[in-house]
C-alpha cells in the first residue's frame, strides 16, 4: 500500500521538477525584436544627357535574436504611404534573411525616388517639397521552441525632401565687356586752376559792357558761322571739367585682355530655400576653349535663393590676350566670333552640392 502510494507521489516530483528545468531553458520572456535605426539619403548625382535624376533613400531597421537558436526572417513585402495613401511606386520585396542566435543585426529596406518632372512623384504633387511619409511592413517569423509564430510590424513616420533642380538662364541684362589694361591715374587740378583765370578773362567786360568773347566769336563768325556752336561746346565741357573729381585714367599701353560679366537668373522650383550657386567654367571663343584667369559668382550675399524666387547673379570672367592662340589680333580679325561660357553650377538641394551644368552663349560682338 505504501509502495503504491509512494511511487505516484515520487513521479509527480520528478515530472514538476523537469518541467520547472525545461522552462527555465526557453526564454520565452527573451523574444526578437525590431526597432527602427536611421534614414540616410545618398547625395543626388543628375545625369542631365540622359535624362535621369534620381534620390535613393534607405531606412535601417534593427533586428535582435535574444535565443539560442538561429530564426529565419522570411520574404516580405514592404512600401511608403502618404496621408494613408499607398504610393504604388515604392513597394518593394525584402529578400529573406537568417538572425543568427544571440545577433543583432541591421537591415536596410532602400526606396528610389524618381525626381524627373513628368516621373510618378508629378502625379502626387511631391516634387519640390518636404513630404511626410508613413513606412509600412509585417513579417510572420516562426520561432524555435515550438513558441508559434509571431507577426513583427514594422512603422515609421517620418520626412523626406523631394527636391527639384534649380534652372539657369540668361537675364534680360546684356553682358558688360570691358577691355583691361596698366594704366595711369593723372591730376589735372593744377591745370584747372591754371586755366581759370585766363577763361574768367573772357567772360569779363569790355569798355563798353560786352563780353570779351562775344566780341571774338562775332569776328570768327566772318570765317566759320560755326564758331558760336564751338564756344557754347566749349563752356559746356569747361563746365563739366570744373566740377569733375581733378583726375583722369588714361592707358600707358595696348589692352591686354577683357574683362566680362554675364548677368544669369538661377530658378528654384522648390518650395523650399536652396543654398547656391558656385561656378565652375571656361570660355569658348569660336569652339575653342580657352582658359580664365579670374572667375567669380557673385553678389556672394546672395547665396540663398527663397523657394519659387529667381535670383539675379553674374559671372564676372577676366580673358587675357596671352590665353588666346595668336592673342588679340588672331581674336579681332576673325570674320565671326562667337563666345560662349560652359561649365557647371553647384547648388545645394538639401543633400549636399549637385553639379549642374550650363551653356549660356554670350551676346558679345568681337571683331570687324
Amino acid at each position: 500500500m505504501c509502495i503504491r502510494t509512494k511511487w505516484p507521489i515520487a513521479a509527480t516530483a520528478a515530472l514538476v521538477a523537469l518541467l520547472v528545468t525545461a522552462c527555465a531553458t526557453l526564454p520565452q520572456a527573451r523574444i526578437p525584436t525590431v526597432a527602427f535605426q536611421s534614414v540616410t539619403v545618398s547625395a543626388i548625382e543628375p545625369d542631365i544627357a540622359g535624362g535621369q535624376l534620381s534620390l535613393d533613400a534607405a531606412l535601417r531597421f534593427r533586428f535582435t535574436n535574444p535565443l539560442n537558436r538561429s530564426i529565419t526572417v522570411p520574404a516580405h513585402e514592404f512600401h511608403l504611404a502618404v496621408d494613408d495613401e499607398v504610393l504604388p511606386f515604392t513597394l518593394a520585396n525584402q529578400e529573406p534573411f537568417v538572425l543568427e542566435p544571440e545577433s543583432v543585426i541591421d537591415i536596410a529596406y532602400p526606396f528610389t525616388f524618381d525626381l524627373a518632372p513628368d516621373g510618378p512623384l508629378a502625379a502626387y504633387d511631391l516634387l519640390g517639397r518636404d513630404v511626410a511619409y508613413q513606412f509600412v511592413s509585417s513579417v510572420d517569423i516562426t520561432l524555435p521552441f515550438s513558441l508559434g509564430t509571431r507577426t513583427v510590424r514594422m512603422t515609421h513616420d517620418g520626412e523626406i525632401r523631394i527636391p527639384l533642380l534649380p534652372t539657369v538662364g540668361l537675364a534680360p541684362t546684356l553682358p558688360t565687356i570691358r577691355l583691361l589694361g596698366t594704366v595711369q591715374t593723372w591730376d589735372v587740378s593744377g591745370v584747372r586752376d591754371v586755366m581759370t583765370p585766363f577763361i574768367d578773362l573772357l567772360f569779363a567786360e569790355d569798355l563798353f559792357g560786352q563780353p570779351i568773347i562775344g566780341r571774338i566769336t562775332s569776328m570768327l563768325s566772318v570765317i566759320d558761322t560755326s564758331a558760336g556752336d564751338y564756344w557754347r561746346d566749349f563752356v559746356s565741357a569747361w563746365e563739366s571739367f570744373q566740377q569733375g573729381p581733378g583726375t583722369v585714367v588714361v592707358p600707358t599701353g595696348l589692352p591686354d585682355g577683357v574683362r566680362i560679366e554675364v548677368p544669369f537668373d538661377l530658378y528654384n522650383p522648390n518650395y523650399f530655400a536652396i543654398q547656391a550657386p558656385q561656378i565652375l567654367a571656361d570660355v569658348r571663343i569660336s569652339g575653342r576653349q580657352t582658359s580664365l584667369s579670374y572667375l567669380d559668382v557673385g553678389p556672394s550675399a546672395t547665396s540663398t535663393v527663397p523657394g519659387r524666387q529667381t535670383r539675379r547673379l553674374r559671372v564676372i570672367a577676366e580673358l587675357r590676350w596671352s590665353e588666346i592662340e595668336g592673342g588679340m589680333v588672331a581674336l579681332l580679325t576673325q570674320e565671326s566670333v562667337n563666345v560662349e561660357l560652359s561649365g557647371e553650377v553647384t547648388a545645394d538641394v538639401g543633400y549636399g552640392p549637385v553639379r549642374i551644368p550650363v551653356n549660356l552663349p554670350l551676346p558679345l560682338k568681337v571683331g570687324p
